[in-house]
């Protein structure tokens, strides 16, 4: 094993996580956090999110087609909090319905 010169013992290594999929499995489940990323060039045509929570923990979230909806009206940058409502039935299968809520100064 080669030997640490001075420059590298001075080098505090944190390692790289892998950022899980935030999944919303249960009615009322809910995240907060600073968007930080928006992407809509999905080959599944959903959106994915990144979000900073409150913590400092990177959560990503796979879109719906409900929360994709309601995500186009959110600036990158916003601190919101999104929240599993409701199921609704379709012609085509259940539809997750989400509240999205920005937070604003008072």
């Amino acid at each position: 094993m080669p030997k640490e010169n001075k420059a590298q013992s001075q080098i505090e290594w944190e390692p790289v996580k892998d950022e899980e999929l935030f999944r919303f499995e249960s009615i009322g489940d809910t995240i907060t956090g600073q968007v930080k990323l928006k992407d809509r060039s999905s080959k599944y045509n959903v959106g994915l999110y990144e979000l900073e929570t409150l913590e400092g923990e990177t959560k990503r979230i796979l879109g719906k087609t409900h929360l994709d909806r309601l995500m186009d009206k959110v600036p990158v940058g916003a601190i919101i909090r999104i929240t599993y409502v409701e199921d609704r039935e379709t012609a085509s299968g259940t539809l997750k319905l989400f509240d999205v809520d920005i937070a604003r100064k008072k």
